[in-house]
């Protein structure tokens, strides 16, 4: 019984966790974020691989990056399903047809950039640098 208990606490405390507003999750949110639609059939988001890489690579642990994947019917199913668990289920279902869209928001949610077939790494870097910089101040 008591190991049950246990586990129970356990699930608790890691479901808190995960939950926006408590624990650690508190934390990603003040974050700015970078949403892209993506798919793996669409050339033009094949071209934005390297700069969404470089952009990871950069920004590690400074942002938070999600990448809303309609490649196919059953990754687009889970796609909608991560943007509504993040509260962005309205703007992916205005733009999960725009692949290679890339929008940046401030830590408050506000849209803060917003570009579709932009290949140039430092129009990102420039915009997350602000951001990061005006978080910091």
């Amino acid at each position: 019984m008591q190991v049950r208990a246990r586990k129970m606490v356990f699930l608790f405390a890691v479901i808190l966790l995960c939950v926006p507003g408590f624990g650690g999750a508190q934390q990603e949110e003040k974050k700015p974020l970078v949403l892209v639609v993506y798919a793996d059939w669409c050339p033009l988001c094949q071209n934005l691989k390297p700069v969404l890489a470089l952009m990871n690579e950069r920004y590690r642990r400074k942002i938070r990056f999600v990448r809303l994947d309609v490649t196919s019917e059953a990754t687009t199913a889970k796609s909608r399903q991560q943007a509504r668990s993040l509260g962005l289920e309205p703007f992916f279902d205005k733009y999960y047809t725009l692949t290679s869209l890339v929008v940046i928001q401030d830590p408050a949610g506000h849209e803060v950039f917003r570009a579709v077939h932009d290949y140039d790494f430092q129009h990102y870097a420039t915009v997350l640098d602000q951001q990061l910089g005006a978080k910091q101040k």
